[in-house]
């Protein structure tokens, strides 16, 4: 008889560090050929590890510049807007506030 795989993990069990790796691992190993430049993959891939949906990649599609906008909105303590309080709630403020100090939860708004 099969024990169930929850076993092994009560046995041996992982960090939040150690499933987020695996699960890059696991994104990377099922889609090793892209089109996405390296900065554009890495969003892709929290993207496809936030929702488990390998079909997101056929819609996604980045405007010039997206990207460093994206950065110096961060550097620069703007808000941040989700639609998902599973989202709010997974932002790390401790990561938010490495790249600017006057990041709190009050600057993640869920709309």
């Amino acid at each position: 008889m099969k024990k169930a795989l929850i076993n092994k993990f009560y046995k041996t069990p992982m960090t939040g560090e150690d499933v987020e790796e695996r699960s890059m691992q696991i994104i990377d190993r099922r889609i090793p050929l892209h089109d996405f430049a390296p900065d554009e993959w890495q969003i892709v891939r929290r993207m496809i590890h936030t929702t488990a949906d390998f079909s997101l990649m056929g819609d996604i599609k980045f405007t010039p510049g997206a990207i460093e906008a994206g950065i110096n909105a961060l550097r620069e303590g703007r808000p941040i807007f989700t639609d998902s309080n599973m989202i709010r709630a997974g932002l790390s403020i401790t990561r938010l506030q490495a790249v600017n100090p006057e990041y709190s939860a009050d600057k993640i708004v869920c709309c």
